[in-house]
């Protein structure tokens, strides 16, 4: 005697039995019984394979504009309000990690109904804290004086020249950087910007 699940709509309603002498007839048997853990487990593999695929399209997407921010980046394009290369870049670590987190939550669901209901989205919370600033970006933190008063220290002072021209060489600059940090502070303990901005410009103050 074989079994099998009966579904409707996607629910467990019971089992059947299939009978060698009532010529291969599915039977109704028994509603009550759970289904049974392999099936449940299954059903997880296939929903997360089915959330790393759409994460993957949903990544692959967009391609086209990680391109075009790319090029616009590199011959200099004014545009207001224009996506750049960091903010696709976020929304696909974002996607990543709501991918992650749906994966997560499948595997603690314990009904057919449940799984087969779940659905997934990227949430603001999936997206990575912001520390990544373009050249601009970042010394428009800076007062006009103050630039100014960097630029007149970068002729005299061989630290200073040495930090500004690092951050002439990054593509993309990180105020978590290590460098980056130790800089902003050698800017301050030299007096060239004011007590407490460090800190401030750090954190986007």
């Amino acid at each position: 005697m074989g079994f099998n699940i009966l579904d409707k709509d996607g629910d467990h309603i019971g089992w059947s039995a299939n009978e060698f002498d009532n010529g291969g007839d599915l039977q109704f048997i028994d509603d009550s019984k759970p289904l049974p853990t392999t099936d449940v487990a299954t059903l997880k593999i296939n929903k997360i394979s089915a959330i790393k695929l759409d994460a993957a399209q949903m990544i692959t997407d967009t391609d086209w504009r990680l391109q075009r921010a790319t090029e616009r980046e590199q011959i200099g394009v004014a545009i207001k309000n224009i996506e750049t290369v960091a903010d696709v870049l976020s929304e696909r670590e974002a996607i990543r990690a709501a991918s992650n987190r749906a994966e997560t939550e499948i595997n603690r669901l314990r009904s057919v109904k449940s799984i087969n209901n779940f659905t997934w989205q990227v949430e603001p919370s999936d997206y990575p804290p912001t520390a990544a600033l373009t050249h601009l970006q970042f010394l428009r933190r800076f007062t006009s004086d103050e630039r100014a008063a960097i630029n007149t220290a970068a002729k005299e002072n061989a630290s200073v020249n040495d930090y500004m021209s690092m951050l002439q060489m990054a593509k993309f600059i990180s105020t978590k950087d290590t460098d980056v940090v130790l800089g902003v502070n050698m800017l301050e303990q030299n007096k060239i910007i004011g007590k407490g901005r460090a800190g401030q410009i750090l954190v986007g103050l």
